[in-house]
């Protein structure tokens, strides 16, 4: 058996280091080729037919390396491990993978694999995949200082939170043009978020029930009207009470606007002075992801957030 790992050495507190994975992975049976995320090697790499050379490739990191992998691999490709090491871990835990990277390597030839849905937005930046979500508003405006700064991984989810409460105190509302699966309305939204993953930015759990495999995207907005319920709401994100978002769903959307940035997981772009025109659906299934077991099979199945999520589906 052989395996690509693409690792972030910086990922995270560092507490499992490059000798540790390929150790575990030479354990397990597995013949390991390593090589860090990042640089045009790193790139040039994920473009080529890895399936002529490997039964497996894994990416090791926080999100930011995950996404980079998923969104820089050639499709079709083999199958992938997702073994988290960074703060938030959002992609990862989507798939319910979490725990010690090193317990996950010694499961992955055994595992059970589920499909991943590639997502790709097309707007004047050309045409990219995203992994967590696209976005408009509060995560555009509020984050980008924050990512910009590199934080110490430990600040990045409390500042994270703290910049986007204060974005909420006096932001206005951002008008946009709005078509799911041809259905059109124009709005004025306070954030409009694209979700593919439960969580995005500094693990904020906006769509449970979520999964980056069941074929469809998510559309988280906050109005106007429910302001003050997300101020409130952002100062306990993780007590388990569903945020006040309108959800609705679509395999094909379709957003025209003016001015406002956007982002693209972290990716932040700077709002476009022309009138501009996104675009954004799925390659349902293009992708598969090896995950433990048990997991494998939950995944398959409604997740116990189900009638949360299907009690805000709206439109």
């Amino acid at each position: 058996m052989k395996a690509l790992l693409l690792h972030n050495p910086d990922a995270g507190a560092n507490l499992v280091c490059a000798d540790d994975l390929v150790r575990a992975f030479r354990d397990a049976g597995w013949d390991v080729e390593y090589m860090k995320s990042d640089g045009p090697e790193f790139l040039e790499r994920l473009r080529g037919e890895l399936r002529e050379e490997f039964e497996l490739v894994a990416a090791a990191g926080g999100d930011g390396t995950i996404a980079r992998v998923l969104n820089g691999i050639a499709a079709p490709a083999p199958p992938l491990a997702l073994l988290p090491l960074g703060t938030a871990n959002n992609i990862a835990s989507a798939l319910g993978v979490d725990g010690d990277p090193r317990d996950l390597i010694a499961g992955l030839a055994q595992a059970d694999s589920v499909p991943l849905d590639i997502a790709i937005a097309e707007g004047p930046w050309g045409a990219r995949r995203f992994c967590e979500s696209v976005g408009f508003g509060l995560i555009a405006r509020g984050l980008a200082p924050v990512n910009a700064a590199r934080l110490p991984s430990p600040h990045k989810i409390p500042t994270g939170r703290d910049a986007l409460r204060q974005a909420l105190r006096s932001m206005a509302p951002d008008p946009l043009s709005l078509a799911l699966d041809g259905r059109r309305a124009d709005e004025e939204v306070l954030l409009l978020e694209l979700m593919r993953i439960p969580s995005v930015g500094p693990r904020l759990r906006l769509v449970p029930g979520a999964h980056p495999g069941d074929g469809r995207l998510y559309v988280a907005t906050l109005g106007e009207e429910s302001r003050a319920q997300m101020l409130d709401w952002l100062h306990h994100p993780d007590d388990g009470e569903v945020p006040p978002l309108k959800l609705r769903e679509a395999q094909h959307v379709e957003i025209e606007w003016q001015g406002h940035p956007v982002h693209l997981d972290d990716r932040f772009e700077t709002g476009p002075r022309e009138p501009a025109r996104m675009t954004a659906e799925l390659r349902v299934g293009a992708l598969r992801v090896r995950v433990p077991g048990t997991v494998a099979s939950a995944a398959m199945d409604e997740g116990p957030d189900a009638a949360a999520i299907a009690g805000r589906l709206a439109g």
